[in-house]
């Protein structure tokens, strides 16, 4: 199955520097548009598996259409390209509920297996999210419970804790 890339950015020199790093026959350019409205429309059309966008310093109609597609399209899954990342950038993007950052890519191939990788992660995320089975923990309380003190609770306590540290078992003692 081919990855089905949108590529969005104000700058048309952006977009045809992305479509000259992307170059791997199981990603497909679907499409490029400049943002904002016409941005959503065409992501209605083409359902893209991927939207890479270019972002650059105070970006902030960049960002807030990324959150819209993030919130509204769950399964689509959004790239953020910066020419340079910084802290106050991965901040914006990171509160908009982006989490896929990049700098420029230098080369194709190391693109594209981001891409790729970006694509495989998230569809194991959002699949594991819709899935119906919950995660079953195993877990059992043992309470050494004595009517005095001195009997040596704590000390039988301490050494069943090592006994089960030392079979490779998760322990937390409260004594």
């Amino acid at each position: 199955m081919k990855i089905k890339v949108l590529l969005i950015s104000k700058m048309e020199r952006n977009i045809e520097a992305l479509r000259s790093k992307i170059e791997d026959e199981e990603i497909i350019i679907i499409g490029d548009t400049a943002g904002g409205a016409q941005a959503l429309d065409k992501i209605e059309n083409t359902s893209p598996d991927i939207i890479i966008m270019t972002l650059g310093s105070g970006d902030t109609d960049v960002l807030n259409l990324a959150e819209r597609i993030i919130f509204h399209r769950p399964k689509t899954f959004v790239i953020l390209v910066a020419d340079t990342l910084n802290v106050e950038i991965m901040q914006e993007a990171v509160k908009v509920g982006c989490h896929n950052l990049i700098e420029f890519p230098s080369t194709s191939k190391e693109f594209a297996e981001y891409i790729k990788s970006v694509y495989n992660n998230e569809s194991i995320r959002i699949k594991s999210l819709s899935n119906k089975d919950t995660l079953v923990w195993a877990s059992r309380v043992i309470t050494v419970f004595g009517a005095k003190g001195g009997l040596g609770k704590s000390t039988i306590a301490a050494n069943l804790a090592v006994k089960l540290a030392e079979k490779r078992k998760k322990v937390a003692l409260v004594d």
